[in-house]
């Protein structure tokens, strides 16, 4: 659970980020990678409201998987909606690399 939570709290971070690309801290982030809002063509986002939820998690050796379900809503500065996803269940492919889990692979319903 403690591994789940980590990765759960990073993607949280990754999802909340609201700046550019240049000041983002993606320093081992792997597959989280995708869910920068700056990889859309969104424009004028200045704040966000994330919901991670912890489905099941799995962790064998160095490799294992979590499923979760998330939410994100983006919004301007006059807090107007931007952009949004509600309640995506999503499955991450983690490996133990260098004595951190990551996430090598993120897996979600087209």
């Amino acid at each position: 659970i403690n591994v789940a939570e980590t990765l759960i709290e990073r993607a949280r971070e990754v999802l909340s980020y609201t700046g550019s690309k240049d000041e983002a801290d993606r320093k081992g982030v792997g597959a989280l990678d995708r869910y920068y809002v700056f990889h859309g063509e969104y424009i004028g986002i200045e704040s966000a409201n994330v919901n991670i939820e912890l489905l099941t998690t799995k962790q064998e050796h160095n490799k294992g998987y979590i499923w979760i379900k998330y939410s994100a809503a983006y919004y301007d500065k006059e807090n107007r909606l931007i952009t949004a996803s509600f309640d995506v269940p999503s499955r991450w492919e983690i490996e133990l690399e260098n004595n951190d889990w990551i996430v090598t692979k993120v897996e979600e319903h087209p």
